[in-house]
């Protein structure tokens, strides 16, 4: 198997190719294009908060741990917890609401 390229085809947005066939895709700035239904994200790049705050969902979230949660791990809900915290804390956009109402969603759904 070849090797991955990346090429740019939008100003944050990269497809990758391997062996001049489409591979996947690659946002530079994920947290950017949150949004909720059809709802247009802000033309601004996603605040520092909000990457990690998404970086932090990603690996709760993650399909490694949802059987886990969904046995009642302590641990791994209170993370959870802590981060709807975080994200309350964090200043109110669409962006934000996204993920708040996604966490609060899945919270409510394993409890």
């Amino acid at each position: 198997m070849g090797q991955i390229q990346r090429v740019r085809v939008a100003n944050d947005l990269d497809i990758l190719v391997r062996d001049n066939s489409y591979f996947g895709w690659l946002p530079q700035n994920p947290a950017s294009h949150l949004s909720r239904h059809l709802e247009i994200p802000p033309q601004d790049s996603a605040p520092i908060g909000l990457r990690i705050a998404l970086k932090d969902y990603l690996r709760i979230f993650s399909e490694h741990n949802l059987d886990k949660i969904a046995d009642g791990d302590e641990a791994l809900l209170s993370q959870a917890d802590d981060l709807l915290t975080r994200i309350d804390d964090l200043p109110k956009e669409s962006r934000q609401q996204a993920i708040h109402d996604q966490v609060k969603d899945l919270l409510e759904w394993f409890r």
